[in-house]
């Protein structure tokens, strides 16, 4: 392991980390039933500020060189993902249209320029509005690509700083700009690559430059790293405030349309730094295996699990009542059918790919 460079190992608690931060945007979207989904909503919405930042932190390197590498070889293997997702999304959104007879109106709503205007400056797509984070990583990777040099020379402050006008802007006209502003602001103008993707991706980056032992030149002395006690207690202090400020903006009347709160991204943080200083926790773990192999999958295909989970469930109920304790525990559902076909599809891809191996 190059630590000069910011070259690392497998991070077993990071992988694990993946794999709860998975539930927590399958629990975003079919969410827990009442008021206590709500309130788990709040601090499940850490999960996205997770993914950027393990990626920002695992994507440093203090050559600009080798950065710019490591983002055009993020950038094409996302944007494979990203064709296939979008295809596939594609084509069962449009199945489902044709019973109704709204095929030519579903496709016209897809293919316009107005959607495509959407799409390059805010990164969201209306064919799935969940796939918004495949192009707004694709996005910051293009510009770590682009300013590799300016990136990987700035000082301390001025990354700081960037991360601390972004993060504040994305407050400002998010949670906060009903307060602040006096009117919501459209989701997509926070939810995008420039106020979600960079600032929490650079601060990943930021706390792998910081970790380095010894510094390079030209960079600040390594920061300590508070302790396990102390990043514990700011996990339960954190995760608290979210709910207190979910609580108290929506008692008030007065919260924005953002996703995310003060107390997000320093939930997002303390739970980072938990897990990067304790990188052999869930060492070969089956949580640490299903982490590091299904949760971009789950990210990616458990929308379209849930829509129909969710019409098999209210099906099920209104003909048997005693099944009502399934809207109960919806996520969870969810989440386990979507982990079943992604370990379904690994195995067969592995498979194909051996038998391929094998016959060239």
């Amino acid at each position: 392991m190059n630590k000069q460079n910011g070259d690392t190992a497998r991070y077993s608690s990071i992988d694990a980390l993946r794999f709860f931060a998975a539930f927590f945007v399958v629990s975003i979207h079919a969410t827990f039933k009442g008021s206590f989904g709500e309130y788990f909503r709040a601090i499940s919405n850490v999960a996205v500020p997770l993914f950027f930042i393990i990626s920002g932190y695992f994507t440093f390197n203090s050559d600009s060189d080798i950065l710019r590498q490591r983002s055009i070889k993020q950038i094409k293997r996302v944007a494979k993902i990203t064709v296939f997702a979008v295809v596939v999304h594609l084509i069962v959104n449009t199945a489902s249209q044709l019973p109704q007879g709204h095929f030519t109106t579903y496709i016209s709503s897809i293919f316009s320029f107005r959607v495509l205007a959407i799409l390059t400056v805010f990164n969201e797509l209306p064919l799935e509005w969940h796939l918004w984070y495949l192009f707004a990583y694709m996005y910051t990777m293009i510009m770590y690509a682009i300013f590799s040099k300016r990136i990987t020379k700035a000082k301390t402050k001025t990354l700081l700083l960037f991360i601390f006008a972004l993060l504040a802007v994305d407050a400002v006209f998010g949670k906060y700009a009903v307060i602040v502003l006096g009117r919501t602001i459209p989701l997509l103008c926070t939810r995008n690559f420039m106020f979600t993707g960079l600032p929490y991706f650079t601060l990943g980056f930021f706390i792998r430059r910081a970790s380095l032992t010894p510094p390079p030149p030209g960079y600040h002395r390594q920061v300590r790293s508070p302790s396990n006690a102390k990043l514990s207690l700011c996990v339960i202090l954190f995760s608290s405030t979210s709910v207190l400020e979910k609580y108290c903006l929506s008692t008030a009347g007065v919260e924005g349309s953002g996703d995310y709160y003060i107390s997000t991204t320093l939930l997002a943080l303390s739970i980072f730094l938990l897990c990067a200083q304790n990188p052999d926790f869930a060492k070969d773990t089956l949580l640490e295996r299903l982490g590091r192999e299904h949760s971009l999958n789950i990210y990616i295909w458990h929308v379209l699990i849930a829509r129909y989970v969710e019409q098999f469930v209210l099906h099920i109920t209104a003909t048997a009542p005693a099944f009502s304790v399934l809207t109960y525990i919806l996520p969870i559902i969810v989440f386990a059918i979507t982990l079943l076909l992604s370990v379904i599809y690994k195995s067969i891809a592995a498979r194909v790919n051996a038998r391929r191996q094998n016959n060239s």
